[in-house]
């Protein structure tokens, strides 16, 4: 599933590239629901027109009984391992999408602060 898109779907305003981005927050969600895990997989174009195809080990779901707090702290996870493997390859990723378009205001951005630092 997708996640680095600025979408219509449901989401939560997580750190992307040291910028907001509101983040779809459907995989974390079905983990939570489920307990599932959730596994970063990444395919990368080799020189030779090949892919690679690089699966991380799962992902470290924090579960604190808040659902809200626990969908914003996940889903920042996966923001963060997105990030990650796009700093690796920045030639990999699709940078003409206006990921960054929308900003939480007032209310949403203190609930967010607050969620990430605690």
């Amino acid at each position: 599933m997708l996640i680095d898109e600025d979408t219509k779907v449901d989401g939560v305003f997580v750190r992307f590239f040291n910028q907001w981005a509101h983040t779809p927050v459907g995989p974390v969600r079905l983990a939570l629901k489920y307990g599932l895990k959730i596994i970063p997989v990444f395919i990368h174009l080799r020189s030779d027109d090949t892919y690679h195809v690089e699966v991380k080990d799962p992902l470290p779901l924090v579960v604190t009984g808040d659902k809200n707090r626990d969908l914003i702290l996940n889903t920042q996870l996966c923001s963060d391992a997105y990030e990650a493997v796009i700093r690796e390859h920045p030639e990999q990723w699709l940078w003409v999408m206006r990921r960054w378009k929308t900003q939480p205001k007032g209310e949403t951005l203190e609930a967010c602060l607050a969620t990430i630092r605690n």
